[in-house]
């Protein structure tokens, strides 16, 4: 992920600017005939493709890797040069530290089945999981690096188990790939070319070795520009690979600055990093928050989000018609942190009892505020309290429709008066309460 820092620097090294990749080739195919045939797969999702992901809501982001062992940030705890970077840019340099705990990297705890049984009894519906960060460690068996899983003390494929795992476990997959690349000699320099094909190759291996993949999750390019990184033509391919695959907007990034280029190249959802995303209905989102410490890595002793302020924010998300990505960085051993499991199921317990208030729904039709928001689902408003303001009601704006019928899921008693010039809600003490007061008003059809 992308620390959020001031982008200051100029473009460095006008040799990253000097070539022209060549155009990736079809993944069974060449010549004219193939280009052709691969020019006419689509770049984005279709609806129907996509609904899947709208009606999920709730997924499980996790970050980890050898860096876990320093319990710092993985990749920017890595102290040295970040090529073509935010930050300490130029020549690429080793950080001896860093660069070298793949050699003791041995998470024997590491169970796949146990992590998806997690991420289910939150209540989450899909799984993304880093492959490779910007440190350029590869958590998988590849054959265009060695600097990958198969060369530490573990061996293990971490990512066939993780996928694996989740196929028996009928939870959606995903996978976070960092086109950027601090550690690969090659990357941004006069010899990009040859970074290219490292990339693509590895997508193909990500989209042809491990089954379904239903999310790539990509990350901003360094500094560089769109014309060097042939994504059209990679996106293609990757659709190719994976049919019905949802590709997020950073594909078309560079440096945090998001939806770059031809809007073909945005991808097929947004993904506001570190914050609640803005009501939007015309296109799909994702918030990608942390659970712990604002580090996205393992940090011991960080300190974790509370249950109330969990809740707010998935529910503020679905309320704005958007998704939570929620994540975790798994501990040096393979395992979550215990506490952090304790507060998953937590909020699986909440989605277990008012779930239906969450899932399949659509943001609205009233715009979230400070008090909370709505979502819908077959005739049904549901309202979202999450902030009373000291006051026992809340006054909305109007509703076309007739409310027939109204319930509250949650405990106590609350009325519900639906006037010409907006709808009043009243709750008694009991009713409010603190994670959220959810009142269902069903609209005349």
């Amino acid at each position: 992920m992308n620390r959020t820092l001031p982008l200051r620097l100029t473009v460095p090294l006008l040799a990253a600017l000097l070539f022209v990749p060549t155009a990736l080739a079809a993944p069974s195919a060449s010549g004219e005939a193939a280009n052709a045939e691969l020019a006419k797969v689509p770049l984005k999702a279709t609806p129907a493709e996509i609904q899947w992901f709208r009606d999920a809501k709730f997924g499980l982001f996790i970050h980890w890797g050898p860096a876990s062992q320093l319990g710092v940030e993985l990749s920017w705890g890595r102290k040295s040069t970040r090529p073509f970077d935010i930050n300490q840019h130029g020549p690429r340099k080793i950080d001896p530290v860093y660069d070298n705990q793949y050699k003791t990297f041995n998470p024997v705890k590491f169970d796949a089945k146990e992590w998806v049984q997690i991420a289910k009894g939150a209540g989450m519906k899909y799984l993304v999981f880093t492959t490779k960060h910007h440190d350029g460690f590869s958590n998988f068996h590849t054959k265009h690096s060695d600097y990958n899983i198969a060369n530490t003390p573990f061996k293990r494929d971490i990512v066939k188990e993780l996928a694996d795992a989740c196929h028996k476990g009928n939870l959606k997959l995903g996978f976070y790939y960092s086109q950027r690349d601090w550690y690969h000699t090659d990357y941004l320099t006069e010899n990009h070319d040859r970074y290219l094909k490292f990339f693509h190759g590895q997508m193909k291996e990500l989209c042809t070795n491990y089954g379904k993949v239903d999310i790539m999750w990509f990350d901003s390019y360094g500094r560089s520009s769109l014309d060097q990184w042939d994504t059209a033509n990679l996106f293609r391919c990757i659709r190719r690979w994976q049919p019905g695959i949802i590709i997020n907007n950073r594909g078309s990034a560079i440096l945090g600055g998001y939806n770059r280029g031809p809007k073909e190249l945005w991808g097929d959802f947004d993904t506001p990093e570190q914050r609640v995303g803005k009501y939007q209905t015309d296109r799909p989102w994702e918030s990608c928050i942390t659970l712990v410490g604002h580090q996205w890595a393992y940090k011991p002793g960080g300190k974790m989000l509370s249950l109330k302020r969990c809740i707010h924010i998935l529910v503020t998300c679905v309320c704005g018609d958007g998704n939570l990505l929620l994540n975790v960085g798994p501990m040096p051993t393979g395992e979550i942190e215990p506490r952090q499991v304790k507060r998953l199921k937590e909020i699986g317990a909440f989605l277990d009892r008012y779930g239906q208030s969450i899932y399949k729904t659509g943001g609205g039709p009233i715009r979230p505020g400070r008090w909370g928001g709505t979502t819908h689902r077959d005739g049904v408003i549901y309202v979202h309290v999450l902030n009373w303001n000291g006051k026992d009601s809340i006054s909305l704006p109007p509703i076309e429709k007739k409310i027939v019928k109204t319930a509250l899921l949650t405990d106590g008693r609350a009325t519900v008066v639906q006037q010409k010039d907006g709808v009043t809600i009243h709750a008694d003490k009991e009713a409010r309460q603190a994670l959220d007061t959810i009142v269902a008003l069903k609209l005349a059809k």
